[in-house]
């Protein structure tokens, strides 16, 4: 059965901030030609003020580090990847170079049911063994990991500098 739209809806106008009025198809291509596509709001994790001004202060205390200091550092990091809810998503209009900006961002809170975790590291010189585990990593699971990852991983690169390690304090 072949269905249209109601001729009311076809007909609907947009009263604009200055005043006029603006059919849905004008607005549609004057937002597709200023590239506000629909796209997915990127997740971010929730951040509080002071999250943000410790994060502000760290990068300030470390922007004048040299080239070679940094190929010191030995940089780790984990990620959890949700297995449920990979459906829901939030599409919004934005340009592209808007994907980071507060109001194209949907924050979101940890949750842990049905989650895969993944650890690894890297250096100038190449990147570490990696480690899947199951569900939420805590601090003896994470001493483990290093254990068992890390410092043989270390121990491979044949690496003669030594590392400053950096991890994200989870």
């Amino acid at each position: 059965k072949n269905q249209t739209m109601p001729s009311h809806k076809l007909r609907r106008k947009w009263k604009l901030s200055n005043g006029r009025q603006a059919s849905a198809s004008l607005l549609r291509r004057k937002l597709i030609a200023n590239y506000m596509l629909w796209k997915k709001a990127v997740l971010k994790q929730r951040l509080t003020k002071q999250h943000i001004k410790k994060r502000k202060e760290f990068c300030q205390s470390v922007k004048e580090g040299s080239k070679e200091k940094w190929r010191t550092v030995m940089f780790s990091d984990e990620m959890n990847i949700e297995v449920d809810n990979r459906k829901n998503r939030i599409m919004i209009r934005r340009q592209p170079l808007e994907k980071y900006n507060l109001d194209c961002i949907v924050q979101r809170t940890k949750q842990g049911s049905g989650s895969v975790g993944i650890w690894c590291w890297m250096t100038y010189y190449g990147l570490g063994m990696f480690k899947l585990f199951d569900g939420k990593l805590n601090s003896i699971y994470y001493v483990d990991i290093l254990n068992n990852n890390l410092l043989p991983s270390i121990d491979a690169l044949e690496q003669s500098v030594p590392f400053i390690f950096q991890q994200d304090n989870t």
